[in-house]
């Protein structure tokens, strides 16, 4: 090749029509290294650096789900298959907090598909829903993924759509841990126990400073919220075993997450860094249960 002479590689059809090409871009076409501004009318869809489209983000994970649903079989035969959509699971994790972080346009696109790819690598790990458990976290997740759909609008009617998904969705999670880890409880358990809870959910209330007609809700939900965490607690001390402690510790990242949003939501001039944290936290929450329910003892 002559001195001077620059290699671009000739792809046929848009070499940026899909994502992996836009990932690629600055490597078989170096001119493309100059930074593009699109949506000039939205300065919060607005991308520095390459242009690369949310829809084909979006069309890999739709394409993704069709063929996990109609391989259903192989994920029954192969317990492997579970590493596949983890992976996807784990990429689209990266992308929406990384979005979530620096505002992008992406981190909505992708957020609808997490609690899906990660149904799906708990179907595939627990080999099918043949117990349970596995109904209960399908369960469970399938709700998640629709409260993350209602939280992604504005207004007052999504977030309470969202936050009764959610609530179904820790009851689906309590029953699955706390009818193993409150076998036998008395009420010389209970009685303290709900107390400490309430005094706990007061607390919080307060100081986040909840108020209106969000208030008796949120008691609500943030009541569910501790019954969830004592169902991993008491596994802990009656059930034993390390899968417990990572039902717990995804309880308590579970409430962390959703305090953050109630701080997010009341407060005049939230930080910068909660939207990210509470993605991240959210993720590890759901990741943590999933992997507990998976390891503990199930029933048919």
């Amino acid at each position: 090749m002559a001195e001077g002479t620059r290699f671009e590689l000739v792809v046929q059809n848009n070499p940026y029509g899909s994502l992996a090409n836009c990932w690629f871009q600055p490597l078989t076409h170096p001119s493309g290294l100059k930074a593009k501004e699109t949506h000039r009318d939205d300065p919060g869809l607005r991308h520095k650096g390459r242009d690369c489209k949310d829809t084909d983000f979006l069309t890999i994970h739709k394409t993704f789900l069709i063929f996990v649903l109609t391989n259903y079989h192989m994920m029954k035969a192969k317990s492997s298959f579970w590493i596949v959509p983890a992976l996807f699971f784990l990429m689209a994790a990266a992308i929406n907090v990384y979005g979530k972080m620096y505002g992008l346009a992406i981190a909505g696109t992708v957020k609808p598909t997490l609690l899906p790819l990660l149904a799906i690598t708990s179907l595939a790990a627990a080999g099918g829903v043949d117990t349970r458990n596995s109904k209960l976290l399908l369960m469970a997740q399938l709700l998640g993924c629709t409260g993350d759909t209602f939280l992604l609008l504005s207004g007052f009617y999504p977030f309470i759509g969202g936050m009764v998904a959610f609530l179904l969705g820790h009851l689906c999670y309590i029953s699955l841990f706390g009818s193993q880890s409150w076998k036998g409880l008395g009420l010389k358990t209970w009685i303290p126990a709900l107390i400490v809870m309430a005094g706990l959910v007061a607390g919080l209330i307060y100081a986040i400073g909840v108020e209106g007609d969000l208030l008796i809700p949120m008691c609500v939900y943030g009541f569910v919220l501790m019954l969830l965490i004592f169902s991993g607690l008491a596994g802990i001390f009656r059930c034993r075993g390390g899968a417990w402690l990572l039902v717990l510790t995804g309880t308590l990242l579970f409430t962390f997450s959703d305090a953050l949003i109630a701080l997010e939501t009341f407060s005049e001039k939230p930080a910068s860094w909660i939207p990210a944290t509470i993605m991240a936290t959210y993720l590890a929450a759901q990741s943590l249960l999933a992997i507990g329910a998976l390891n503990i003892k199930s029933s048919k």
